[in-house]
């Protein structure tokens, strides 16, 4: 017996999609093209720090509305801008 498939519209909104053999093997392709790119494109930097000081930063990105990844990568922007714009030390 063969199985049917189908999308529907739940209440609130939410869409779900009943999983099929070609929206599995777009899944697995989607998947291995972002592993691809982040390859070619894309590198990790290992930070540790104190749980403690761990607790600060995520409060302070949940402050600023954004996720603890993007808390630091502005930070790091905003100094690298501030250090540009005060030109080179003597």
């Amino acid at each position: 017996m063969e199985k049917v498939y189908f999308d529907f519209i739940a209440p609130l909104g939410f869409r779900h999609r009943i999983m099929t053999k070609e929206n599995m093997e777009y899944s697995q392709n989607k998947k291995s093209y972002n592993m691809e790119y982040a390859k070619k494109n894309l590198k990790r930097i290992p930070l540790d720090v104190q749980l403690s000081k761990y607790e600060e930063i995520k409060a302070a990105a949940s402050a600023a509305g954004v996720p603890v990844n993007t808390y630091i990568k502005q930070a790091i922007d905003e100094r690298m801008a501030r250090e540009a714009s005060a030109g080179p030390e003597n």
